[in-house]
């Protein structure tokens, strides 16, 4: 195999793919200036920041679920934002968090937009009725000054790089069982 990066050539009999897979993102407006000032995509990296806050959870699958429940030994409350009437999650994880009284709910809904003084720190929030179309804003608590959005709706695998020389299913690699792609030589 030769491959050619930005610093030369490389030959090999094989080679190990291990591109990974990122957070799918919220799909908000001002997304990007405020992560890492109030949206973060890892409640066992960030919870700390949020002790004795109000803090967000976009997404009802088991991962969002699962964090929301973890976040509320930190948070002041949790809000799960996400646009079913139910969660999806496994039902023993909705028995749970239905029984938490640090957890909320606010189904039908998605973070449309998000906000906050000179994008230094998150203090607004733009909430869509995804039947209704109406827009909700939530802002902080006046004493606490910010409060925190997690985003928990899944992965992108890291496989763009691959599309047309390697088979893929919804943009994951194909392999076998033994982790061979469709190219010879390339696991």
């Amino acid at each position: 195999k030769k491959l050619t990066g930005g610093k030369g050539t490389y030959l090999a009999r094989a080679v190990i793919l291990a591109s990974g897979a990122a957070p799918r993102p919220i799909g908000c407006k001002n997304e990007e200036q405020y992560v890492g000032r109030g949206i973060s995509f890892c409640a066992t990296c960030d919870a700390a920041f949020f002790r004795d806050l109000e803090v967000y959870v976009a997404g009802g699958g088991n991962a969002a679920v699962t964090e929301a429940l973890y976040l509320t030994g930190f948070a002041r409350s949790v809000t799960l934002i996400y646009p079913g009437e139910r969660l999806t999650a496994p039902k023993v994880l909705q028995e749970q968090a239905a029984r938490n009284p640090r957890l909320h709910f606010l189904p039908g809904s998605v973070v449309e937009e998000a906000g906050g003084p000179g994008h230094d720190v998150l203090d607004r929030l733009v909430v869509k009725n995804v039947q209704t179309g109406a827009l909700t804003e939530i802002l902080a608590d006046p004493k606490d000054g910010f409060f925190g959005l997690f985003g928990f709706l899944g992965f992108q695998p890291g496989t763009r790089l691959f599309e047309g020389q390697l088979d893929m299913e919804g943009g994951y690699l194909v392999t076998d069982a033994d982790m061979r792609t469709s190219l010879p030589g390339v696991f």
